[in-house]
């Protein structure tokens, strides 16, 4: 190659994309918002359905009950949007709860940090309000990922390694991520089918609702209330109660994020 160019030597073409294009830490799901593009839905369709499938393939890093911050800009009004999804503390999470337990700061890895999750939330609001299509439609490449479960891959694995003592402190957690018996070997495949049934808890929801005659945005706000209200949120608090952590019922009935101007500066 002559050294004037500036064109670097690949073996790999370029894509070229001439109505879209998604980009996430995922193969598999920058290939799920593809497809919601492909099938007429819009880019926040398409974004929630993307990092829906990142809960499920990065759940050592970007859990399904992990936070969602949000911002971008729509097109329709014409403005930069941002939601709050980054979750709260528990109720009861202040100094005295810790110093009663001979504790100075917060441990870092601990479901004594554990906030309430944000991600339902803020997949819904973006849904109801940017969004075109139904949960149902942006969630299965998700509940498929989660049931029938994809290829481990190096980062799980590195991550998996590194907090695997932590991990055996938690029964279910372990039932998880070594359900193999172990840390997953590289492309063995992974399932999560207790995230596989609280998708389907969702998207049922949202069926129902509109069986029932009700609005695109209430039946949104259905399956925001599985996961707040309903089913889910009673699983996660008995977790809590069980394992003496901080969350209870009312923490994840009284949650919800709220939309926000994004900070912004001219230079």
């Amino acid at each position: 190659m002559p050294a004037a160019s500036n064109e670097q030597p690949t073996m790999r073409p370029p894509f070229v994309a001439k109505n879209g294009v998604v980009s996430s830490g995922h193969g598999l799901a920058s290939a799920a918002g593809a497809e919601i593009l492909r099938q007429g839905g819009n880019a926040f369709d398409a974004g929630v359905a993307t990092a829906m499938c990142l809960s499920i393939l990065m759940p050592d890093y970007a859990g399904f009950v992990g936070v969602a911050p949000f911002i971008g800009y729509s097109a329709r009004e014409k403005s930069v949007l941002c939601y709050s999804g980054v979750g709260s503390a528990p109720a009861r999470s202040n100094i005295h709860f810790f110093r009663s337990r001979g504790l100075e700061v917060v441990p870092r890895v601990s479901i004594y940090s554990q906030l309430i999750p944000a991600s339902v939330d803020t997949w819904t609001a973006v849904l109801d309000r940017l969004g075109t299509m139904s949960f149902a439609r942006v969630c299965a490449a998700a509940r498929e990922l989660a049931h029938d479960g994809f290829p481990a891959h190096r980062q799980m694995i590195k991550i998996i390694t590194q907090k695997q003592d932590f991990i055996r402190n938690f029964p279910y957690n372990a039932s998880i991520f070594f359900q193999t018996g172990g840390i997953p070997g590289l492309g063995e495949i992974f399932v999560q089918r207790d995230a596989a049934h609280s998708i389907d808890l969702m998207a049922q929801a949202e069926r129902k609702a509109i069986q029932a005659g009700k609005s695109r945005s209430q039946a949104l706000e259905a399956v925001r209330d599985v996961f707040y209200r309903g089913e889910i949120a009673r699983a996660i608090a008995k977790l809590h109660q069980d394992e003496s952590g901080l969350m209870d019922y009312e923490d994840l009935a009284s949650f919800r994020g709220c939309w926000e101007d994004p900070l912004s500066t001219e230079y």
